[in-house]
């Protein structure tokens, strides 16, 4: 099963550092992300998380370089789905290795929103992640522009706001509040 059909079966993806993993095993998340932490703890990490899709975001591994050699290092390690990153040519550079890359947007006004979505169309990604995840008139914006699975994330504190993108279209919903994995 592909990871778009395990986040439409289960659209709450888990937010994880590589040191947080006490609420995994409990946890009906079938995606997560590892959004920080250090590199020594990864493949461990990766291990607890073997029956699970993971994506690791590469920008935020302390000690790993967000390059071409630090894709194939993670791949290395173990079971990987891709890489999330805020960096388009790194999305092109693992799916040469035959990783998933989710590109990552930081929305903060309406010229970030354009040459984000400009950006995304250029470098097409497996997936697009926007943050914050709370603005759900702008979600169905890009949804509509970048025809693509568009997760939301950052942001999200309750079932309300879950509910809310997950209305407006979006794929996923990723938190790191273990709380709302359940949902």
């Amino acid at each position: 099963m592909s990871f778009i059909d395990r986040i439409i079966e289960a659209p709450v993806i888990g937010a994880i550092q590589t040191n947080t993993l006490k609420n995994v095993e409990t946890s009906p998340c079938e995606v997560y992300f590892v959004l920080g932490g250090e590199i020594s703890e990864l493949k461990e990490t990766l291990e607890n998380l073997k029956n699970k899709i993971v994506f690791v975001d590469i920008d935020l591994i302390n000690g790993l370089k967000a390059d071409g050699a630090g894709i194939r290092f993670i791949k290395s390690l173990g079971p990987l789905e891709g890489i999330i990153t805020t960096k388009s040519h790194l999305i092109k550079e693992a799916q040469r290795e035959g990783l998933k890359g989710i590109q990552r947007l930081f929305l903060l006004d309406s010229k970030n929103l354009e040459s984000g979505i400009a950006s995304v169309l250029k470098t097409k990604p497996d997936a697009v992640e926007v943050l914050p995840g709370v603005m759900p008139k702008i979600l169905k914006k890009i949804i509509k522009e970048i025809q693509m699975p568009v997760i939301a994330g950052g942001l999200i504190t309750d079932k309300e706001d879950i509910v809310q993108c997950l209305q407006v279209g979006v794929l996923g919903v990723s938190t790191s509040n273990p709380t709302l994995w359940n949902l």
